[in-house]
């Protein structure tokens, strides 16, 4: 009995013994398999840690090139940007987790980035969204700039005597267009942005219209201001680049002046008419002319006038002058004292003392009648009673004066002065459209 206990101890301890070996034994491969990613040819994942998620997530800002803002569509969120230097045009988003800066480092919205704006922007990959803009501090951009000179041909404009280059691909822009640099005038406001003397983009931050003179016969010779910056003689239905704003507009010639107040804005026209200047004493009349040889120029006071059709002038004493290529110059100081009057002109060959022949007549029924003779200053043409007309005329070289003795002293400056009776056929229409001019 008592061996039997002996054996049943010993067994108990060999169990225990043997179970203790197996537990020591597990613990072992479970330690070594925590240690290797492979066990018995079995792939064991290994878990991602919470770093390399987080390097996972944050986005590459792998792109970054300088640009200049051609547009942006606040609507859909895009901008379209060209490269510097280049031609390349991208339409590229934004959201609101975009960072925009100042070229301060300073936070600012979208609607500070202006047209023609230099920034640099980085994208994430080779996306279009965009992940940063900041407006370029690396480059020089002046504002204010005015009275500069563009040379087309050069491709530089000048600013005092610093002069500075543009390209094609330079960008030029109003505060809400894109526009050609032939576009702009001296008396626009400019900001310039570049690099080195090199134009990235021309911005107009303060633009012009125009001003239309019409009806100017009255006022030609004389002077047109606006303002205190723009003074210039008054010419044919003249146009002036005005800068945009509120300006005092005046003319004067002599004794005669007005003014008034006028609006421009930004590529706009107005049309002033200049008769409402005029005093009401002043009257106009009507010149009509037939000149030869065919091609003769005609000046009335300095002022080259197409005598094809009728030429208003005012009422008083008006200097005409007529040349042509190998002919001797016509000079002439006439007085206007009536609605209509009507000249024929023929000029003297050079060094001939012979006229080009007769001028065309001047009205269909007219006749010629008795002619008297004037000389030189002297010639000049009214108009008589009952749409009678006296034209100054050159005379074919000798004088037809009474007395012999005075040939020589008149002989290639006597004009003939010719009476002739016109019928009652008025163009009206021609002599209120020459009133009105």
């Amino acid at each position: 009995m008592c061996a039997n206990k002996n054996i049943s101890k010993y067994l108990v301890l060999l169990m225990g013994t043997m179970i203790s070996a197996i537990l020591m034994i597990s613990c072992s491969n479970q330690s070594n398999r925590r240690n290797s990613s492979i066990s018995n040819g079995v792939d064991i994942p290994v878990m991602p840690t919470t770093t390399l998620i987080s390097e996972q997530e944050t986005p590459t800002e792998a792109r970054n090139f300088k640009a200049i803002v051609v547009d942006v569509n606040s609507q859909d969120k895009t901008m379209v940007l060209q490269g510097a230097g280049t031609g390349a045009r991208i339409k590229y988003e934004y959201t609101g987790g975009t960072d925009i800066i100042s070229r301060y480092d300073e936070p600012i919205t979208i609607d500070r980035l202006a047209l023609g704006e230099v920034i640099e922007v980085w994208t994430s990959g080779s996306s279009t969204k965009l992940t940063k803009i900041k407006i370029s501090d690396a480059d020089f951009d002046y504002g204010g700039v005015t009275n500069f000179k563009i040379d087309m041909d050069s491709k530089t404009i000048s600013v005092g005597n610093e002069r500075y280059n543009y390209t094609d691909h330079t960008v030029v822009v109003t505060q809400d267009s894109e526009i050609s640099i032939d576009k702009l005038d001296s008396v626009d406001v400019l900001r310039l942005r570049g690099t080195d003397k090199e134009l990235d983009s021309v911005t107009v931050t303060k633009g012009h219209g125009y001003l239309r003179l019409d009806s100017t016969t009255f006022f030609e010779g004389g002077y047109l201001e606006v303002g205190d910056k723009i003074i210039e003689m008054i010419t044919e239905n003249m146009v002036v680049a005005v800068p945009v704003g509120r300006f005092n507009v005046t003319v004067s010639k002599d004794k005669t002046a007005g003014s008034r107040e006028i609006v421009i804005s930004d590529n706009e026209e107005i049309r002033l008419n200049l008769t409402e200047f005029q005093s009401n004493a002043v009257r106009l009349g009507a010149l009509s002319f037939k000149i030869s040889p065919k091609g003769a120029k005609l000046t009335v006071d300095g002022v080259e006038k197409d005598y094809s059709q009728m030429i208003g002038v005012a009422y008083g004493t008006h200097k005409i002058i007529v040349t042509a290529d190998g002919y001797e110059p016509y000079a002439q100081v006439i007085t206007v004292d009536s609605i209509t009057s009507e000249y024929n002109i023929m000029l003297v060959r050079e060094g001939s003392g012979e006229d080009d022949g007769q001028a065309d007549d001047t009205a269909s029924g007219a006749k010629e009648s008795d002619s008297t003779y004037q000389t030189g200053e002297n010639a000049q043409s009214t108009t008589g009673e009952n749409g009678n007309f006296r034209e100054s005329t050159r005379n074919a070289g000798a004088s037809r004066n009474s007395s012999a003795g005075t040939e020589n002293n008149v002989a290639r400056s006597t004009f003939s002065v010719r009476e002739t009776t016109t019928i009652p056929t008025i163009d009206y229409n021609s002599i209120v459209s020459a009133l009105l001019d």
